[in-house]
């Protein structure tokens, strides 16, 4: 018992102790902290008061000058000589004059900061001024810069300085019209000596380093401590911050704020002077400002390290008899620790390995199939193949599902928080789902309400993998009928919007008993080994766990041979209500009359609600035959009713090729069709002739951003059609190896590297392999490189170990990097990142993944051969043709090019290259075509050849590159022919 209140006793006296340390530590910062404020508060605001007492003694300085200026406006005399002398032979014989020069020399006297006081005609044909100065006939009152705004002003105007033509004095004027009952009689004004304004400004003391600024309302310095930039530079034009405190001095702000001036900050208040449109500034270095702030922060430091030193003593001695104690428990749960943290590890690297192990001959696999599809295979041939695809993409989707299992029961499987939008999830869904339905005659909908399409915050990700699950197991259970998924608004708040999901199925449905046993882990409705339906049974599970972890709850209702509906809400914030995706048509087509054929009843009220969406007119019919009928009504009549046409490919009364030769005869010209069908038959359209082929096809499942592109492409292209023909194939078969671009592939494994090799060649590619990072870097310097596609796990050097050598070398900061590897544990990705690599790419490739990231990182072809193809309206002789041409006259260009400028004959040299600018424009050599018109640009803008001399090199460059792949072309075509 005794033992038990020591214990206590210590620990309630550590406890004291801490709380004690903290009080005093957070109170200390506290009143430091404020105290730094109010004091650096108070220097700030008596900057700022220093400004504001400037710009008060110079806004008397010129209400003086002001007041005089005025008391000569109204001066009887003047007013009289002003209304009587009209010319200038006129001036002098005034019977004013006398009174007017006396007046002008009695202002003169009162202020000795005072030139020349003078008055102007109307006309400006004269000025006469105090001391009997009068101008010379050749004077033209009008071309003063100020004349203009001076006759528009009402007030005193202040001129910006100038030199007096009179006495050559640097000068400024005060200026105001002369006027009476409304009409201008002519001018009045003062020159001021800027010699006067030093006096005043230096009066008035800003600490002991201190000085201001006098800017004018154009930010001329009329007074600075540097006296060289005293209206010879404008404060406007000076760079950084000090310019742009400058521009807020000229629109009349006051303020403060710290500025960089020759590696020394000051402070730099600022006011406006009110009268003249001026502007003064005080500028002290901040410091001399916050010398007394520096004091007291080392005084409290001082203060409170002694008391912490004091403080720390006493608590090791006082904790220095449980040091023992608490050691001993340490071990202890470090042991503990460090064996859960053993078994973790054993069993994330377990899985690591399993995954890698098994990705990477999937890739293979995977990579091979795809590459296979593009052969000449038989029938059965093209079966076995696609079968051997789909079994290896869903040996891939159980590796996963067996992964996010693992991470779901350990505990570090996370949700994000980006932004996203419904739509784009259910667009991407829906791709995914055309491949799973494969020949299923089914309708797969996907309904989503058009309140719901607004940017959201959450975790797109996983919602997609949740909507896949789900109906790719309702797609897995149903032979007839349809699988729908709809999203609906359930509430709102004004941050948060609840949305329901539902996925329902006509498929087999489930008894009461199976459901019971559906979420348990790999179990399935059908639970014999011989079963029907394959499948981890984890799809479910891991749904449910992610539903849960997202704030909802998955609910099922089931009926066996009636179908299920599974369904949950989640909550989103809602980023702003006003960002939606849009889907509003061009002008013209709003109340657009759309004709739909869809024989099943759902699908097609589905599709009509989406065309209303879009501000469409549709109207909907579930046969052919009763297309036909009301088209041919149409044809009748005279009058074309429906301009746009949409044909579902899957209804029962569509007899092939006939039907739509059919269609096209009665839809016109003018008509534009939209064929609905599935993934596997839109390869079908290939084989029908082009005049026959509908103007555009959209592959099921449909959803509200493919239908939206599709119509907005076709109306928009009215007759054009997009659908693949023999033609189009053939165009999309033609390579010239390396047109694209060059790619490095540092890839150790045989299969992957001809995988790799096979897809990157056939999309245009050149590639060239590193069995590992040491080739990686010794193949480097021999080429220029677009890219390199970098695998993570090589012997002798790992692709992150060459990718940080790569990255130390400042030639290659900019070289994209994109690492490939058969894990999928975010530690790995996490450093490749950390490497300097830019993207990462999870085997097995994913072919319109590689297609993507090419395009994104590789963006500019050396050739575009769908571009030129077009440009030649698909005829590849004619382009062959070109390339030869190009090749023959092209060779020796560059040295043509060098012998003109080096003779200086640049108006030779710009014909040259503006000649290689178009012909590599109609070539569709698209790096050529922009280095050559940059270069083209640049010798019409100088002669100086250090200017160009680097451009030039980089057209030779290009150039080269071209004429390489076409002579590598050339041969290749060579021993086709021969062999």
């Amino acid at each position: 018992m005794r033992k038990f209140k020591r214990s206590y006793t210590k620990k309630l006296v550590f406890l004291m102790l801490i709380t004690i340390v903290v009080a005093f530590f957070l109170t200390g910062y506290t009143v430091l902290s404020q105290t730094n404020k109010i004091i650096k508060n108070e220097i700030e605001s008596r900057i700022k008061l220093q400004s504001n007492m400037l710009a008060d003694k110079m806004n008397v300085f010129f209400n003086q000058k002001g007041l005089l200026i005025q008391e000569i406006s109204t001066n009887q005399a003047v007013l009289r000589y002003l209304k009587t002398a009209s010319s200038r032979e006129e001036a002098s014989s005034n019977p004013d004059y006398d009174d007017v020069t006396m007046a002008l020399d009695a202002i003169k006297e009162l202020d000795a900061n005072v030139g020349l006081v003078w008055i102007g005609s109307k006309r400006g044909n004269f000025v006469i001024g105090n001391g009997g100065a009068f101008t010379s006939s050749d004077f033209q009152f009008q071309e003063r810069p100020w004349y203009k705004d001076a006759l528009e002003e009402e007030n005193v105007l202040f001129t910006e300085p100038y030199v007096d033509y009179i006495t050559g004095k640097m000068v400024i004027s005060g200026t105001l019209k002369i006027e009476e009952d409304g009409h201008v009689l002519g001018f009045v004004a003062i020159d001021l000596s800027l010699d006067n304004i030093p006096g005043i400004l230096e009066s008035y003391q800003i600490g002991q380093t201190g000085y201001p600024i006098l800017l004018s309302k154009d930010g001329t310095i009329m007074y600075h401590a540097n006296q060289e930039m005293v209206v010879k530079q404008k404060l406007t034009e000076q760079p950084g911050k000090l310019g742009h405190i400058a521009e807020r001095m000229v629109a009349g702000e006051s303020g403060l704020q710290v500025v960089s001036i020759n590696d020394r900050k000051e402070y730099i208040g600022y006011a406006p002077i009110p009268y003249s449109g001026w502007s003064v500034a005080a500028v002290l270095p901040t410091k001399e400002a916050l010398k007394q702030l520096s004091s007291v922060v080392s005084l409290s430091v001082g203060i409170y390290v002694a008391a912490t030193v004091i403080l720390v003593s006493l608590l090791y001695l006082l904790l220095r008899n449980l040091l023992n104690t608490q050691k001993r428990i340490q071990r202890v749960l470090r042991r503990a620790k460090d064996e859960a943290e053993e078994a973790s590890k054993a069993k994330t690297l377990f899985l690591a390995r399993m995954s890698h192990e098994i990705r990477t001959p999937l890739n293979g696999i995977i990579g091979l199939s795809q590459l296979m599809q593009k052969t000449k295979l038989s029938g059965r041939q093209q079966d076995f193949q696609e079968k051997i695809l789909s079994s290896s993409n869903v040996l891939l989707r159980l590796i996963n599902e067996i992964l996010d299992f693992s991470k779901i029961e350990a505990g570090k499987l996370e949700i994000e928080k980006v932004s996203f939008y419904i739509e784009e999830v259910v667009r991407r869904v829906s791709d995914m789902l055309g491949v799973y339905l494969g020949g299923n005659q089914i309708e797969v909908i996907m309904d989503t309400s058009p309140n719901v399409n607004v940017e959201l915050l959450g975790d797109p990700h996983r919602l997609e993998q949740i909507l896949l699950n789900l109906c790719s197991n309702a797609i897995k259970f149903t032979e007839h009928g349809f699988v729908a998924l709809s999203i609906k608004l359930e509430s709102q708040g004004p941050a948060e919007m609840r949305i329901r999901f539902k996925v329902e199925d006509t498929g087999i449905g489930m008894s009461a008993e199976q459901i019971d046993h559906l979420f348990e882990p790999f179990t399935q409705g059908d639970g014999s080994t011989s079963r029907r339906f394959g499948g981890t049974g984890l799809g479910l599970v891991i749904s449910q766990n992610l539903i849960e972890m997202m704030g909802g709850r998955l609910e099922l209702s089931s009926e066996l041979g009636k179908g299920s509906t599974f369904s949950f809400a989640l909550s989103f914030e809602v980023i702003d209500m006003r960002n939606r995706l849009n889907f509003h048509l061009s002008k013209g087509y709003e109340s657009l009359p759309v004709i739909v054929v869809e024989d099943h009843e759902r699908m097609r009220d589905h599709i009509v609600r989406l065309l209303r969406s879009f501000a469409l007119a549709p109207v909907s019919v579930s046969t052919w035959e009763q297309l036909f009928r009301r088209l041919e009504r149409q044809a009748q009549s005279g009058v074309q009713k429906y301009k746009l046409i949409l044909v579902d490919m899957e209804a029962d009364d569509m007899y092939g090729a006939e039907a739509l030769s059919r269609l096209q005869s009665l839809a016109g010209s003018s008509g534009i069709t939209i064929a609905l069908t599935t993934e596997y038959g839109r390869d079908e359209f290939a084989t029908i002739e082009e005049r026959d082929q509908p103007h555009a096809v959209l592959t099921k499942p449909i959803n509200r951003i493919n239908l939206y592109k599709v119509v907005q492409a076709a109306l928009e292209q009215g007759g054009t059609r997009h659908v693949a023909t023999p033609e189009k194939k053939l165009k999309e078969e033609i390579v010239i190896s390396g047109s694209k671009g060059k790619i490095l592939l540092a890839e150790d494994h045989e299969i992957n590297q001809k995988v790799a090799m096979e897809l990157l060649i056939g999309l245009n590619y050149s590639v060239t392999v590193a069995r590992n990072g040491k080739e990686v870097l010794q193949k480097l310097s021999t080429d220029r490189w677009d890219l390199i596609l970098m695998d993570v796990h090589m012997p002798e050097m790992d692709g992150c170990e060459a990718t940080r050598l790569i990255r130390q070398d400042k030639r290659y900061d900019r070289m994209p990097i994109v690492a490939m590897t058969a894990s999928i544990i975010a530690e790995e990705h996490d450093n490749c990142y950390r490497s300097g690599m830019n993207d990462v790419m999870t085997k097995p490739i994913d072919m319109k993944e590689v297609v993507e990231m090419l395009d994104h990182y590789i963006p500019v072809p050396y050739l575009d051969l769908n571009s030129a193809l077009d440009r030649v309206a698909g005829k590849w002789h004619i382009y062959e043709h070109i390339l030869i041409t190009f090749e023959r006259e092209y060779s020796d260009f560059c040295d043509r090019l060098n012998e003109a400028l080096k003779d200086g004959e640049y108006s030779r040299a710009a014909r040259l290259i503006h000649t290689l600018s178009g012909v590599a424009g109609n070539l569709s050599a698209e790096r050529l075509f922009a280095t050559s018109k940059k270069l083209e640009f640049m010798l019409l803008l100088t002669a100086e050849s250090t200017e160009y001399q680097e451009c030039v090199r980089s057209v030779q460059q290009q150039l080269d590159e071209v004429i390489t792949l076409i002579r590598r072309w050339k041969s290749i075509k060579a021993l086709k022919s021969e062999g």
